[in-house]
């Protein structure tokens, strides 16, 4: 469940770093103004550092409390 939440996560993070270079890039083909900012592959590579310190913090938490839940559920179910 750890790595599954972990890499759920990053993988967020990935699309959103794609998704913000993309409206960079049509933006101006389009004559708006550019909504998401890329400051440049610095600033890519941070986020990303960030969004994996993140990662591991939520699934940190997300994996107890889930184990939590389940036992909870587990216990009702079974003495239902």
């Amino acid at each position: 469940m750890f790595v599954f939440i972990l890499l759920f996560v990053l993988a967020f993070g990935v699309f959103w770093e794609v998704l913000e270079f993309a409206i960079a890039t049509i933006s101006p083909s389009l004559g708006l103004g550019t909504v998401l900012t890329q400051y440049g592959l610095e600033d890519t590579m941070l986020d990303l550092v960030f969004d994996t310190v993140g990662a591991i913090i939520v699934a940190l938490w997300g994996t107890s409390h889930l184990n939590e839940l389940v036992g909870s559920i587990t216990t009702r179910l079974e003495s239902g």
